[in-house]
């Protein structure tokens, strides 16, 4: 949802949203989930936001179609054919 609206993220590294993050560079994902650690992630969005903004809204229709209905349903009909 927050990709969809064009929003850049925070997100918690080591996770599967940050691998998607990461690869659209649709925001940043931090280890450190302190305070001063959460600021800095923060900052480092704000400070390229219009940048981050634009890949969260590519990301979108990406991540939309890779997770749809229809990508769900394929992968069933597929395993339940072998």
């Amino acid at each position: 949802d927050a990709l969809r609206a064009g929003a850049p993220l925070v997100v918690t590294a080591g996770t599967w949203m940050a691998r998607q993050v990461q690869g659209f560079e649709a925001g940043v994902a931090t280890a450190d989930l302190s305070a001063p650690g959460l600021l800095r992630a923060i900052n480092a969005v704000l400070a390229n936001h219009a940048r981050f903004a634009a890949r969260a809204l590519q990301a979108a229709d990406t991540v939309a179609g890779a997770h749809s209905a229809r990508a769900l349903l394929d992968v069933v009909l597929q395993r339940g054919g072998r």
